[in-house]
């Protein structure tokens, strides 16, 4: 399915679906739920996304650069080769998520909460994580490359086998979040 690009939906509520090869760049969604979603060598780049609640979506081969997401909610969410860089989160709710593989690149979060929130192979580079709650969070064998860690509540958190080259953690994180042989 190919949507004309520079759409604006609203109050949508979409399940069961899968996509492929589909584009919605330069769009904007608002106040809806997608469940039960498959996308597939898709591009969702350069949107605006607000309350937006997605859950049980599988994300693979996926682009979503420089995009907006306010006060959204992602659960039972996986990724594959998901390159999502570049984009601001604020007030978004991770939950039961998977990255594998993918990319979050340059992205900025903002009074996010994450529970049960993987990071595999994931490229986080440059990242900035402020003033977010972490409960349950893995990143493992990622490269967070100068990402910065700022003012966040992390409980059960852990790096590990990760470059943590030139990364800057404040006092709470660097208390509150457990690295093991990582590269620096």
């Amino acid at each position: 399915m190919n949507l004309n690009n520079n759409q604006n939906l609203s109050n949508k509520k979409v399940e069961n679906k899968s996509y492929k090869n589909f584009f919605f760049k330069w769009s904007k969604l608002n106040d809806s739920k997608l469940k039960d979603l498959k996308f597939f060598e898709t591009d969702l780049s350069e949107s605006i996304y607000k309350d937006l609640n997605i859950s049980s979506t599988i994300l693979e081969n996926v682009l979503c650069w420089n995009s907006l997401f306010s006060k959204c909610v992602f659960e039972n969410i996986k990724t594959k080769n998901f390159d999502s860089r570049d984009n601001e989160f604020n007030h978004c709710t991770f939950k039961d998520i998977i990255f594998e593989t993918s990319c979050l690149r340059g992205s900025i979060l903002n009074n996010c909460n994450f529970e049960n929130v993987k990071f595999i192979g994931t490229d986080l580079k440059k990242i900035h994580f402020k003033k977010c709650n972490m409960k349950d969070v893995t990143f493992e064998s990622c490269d967070l490359f100068m990402a910065n860690f700022k003012e966040n509540i992390a409980i059960n958190t852990e790096i590990s086998r990760s470059n943590i080259f030139f990364v800057k953690l404040d006092k709470t994180s660097k208390k509150d979040i457990n690295i093991i042989d990582c590269t620096n």
